[in-house]
């Protein structure tokens, strides 16, 4: 569970109970939404941790929503390959950002497993 990410978390924007990086990562989110409807939108992880990450979402994914992440790694890792760590998740929370224009903040709970797979050009 993500108790420091949830409920309290979103409404006060402060990650200080969570250990981890508060900085933004793009990438690549697939997931359904309220209305059951799949989508695949570019999108900003504001802050991740080794538990979940908040996302900046255009579409509203449902709560207990699949969520998988691609996050693009930097090409040096690999003889110039285009890597991708591929990273599923839960819904565990999400609000409208007043903010941000029409996103909405997604607290994602980590699966334990992750995967490194080769992108297409």
């Amino acid at each position: 569970m993500l108790p420091s990410i949830t409920g309290a978390f979103l409404a006060s924007n402060d990650q200080n109970d969570v250990k981890g990086f508060k900085i933004p990562v793009p990438a690549s989110v697939e997931g359904t939404t309220d209305d059951g409807q799949r989508f695949k939108e570019r999108a900003k992880i504001s802050f991740i941790s080794h538990i979940g990450a908040i996302i900046n979402l255009e579409n509203q994914a449902g709560m207990g929503t699949r969520i998988r992440l691609a996050i693009a790694l930097p090409p040096g890792l690999s003889d110039n390959k285009k890597l991708s760590l591929i990273i599923k998740g839960e819904v565990v929370d999400s609000k409208r950002d007043s903010d941000a224009a029409c996103l909405t903040r997604t607290a994602v709970r980590f699966e334990n497993r992750y995967v490194v797979e080769e992108t297409e050009s």
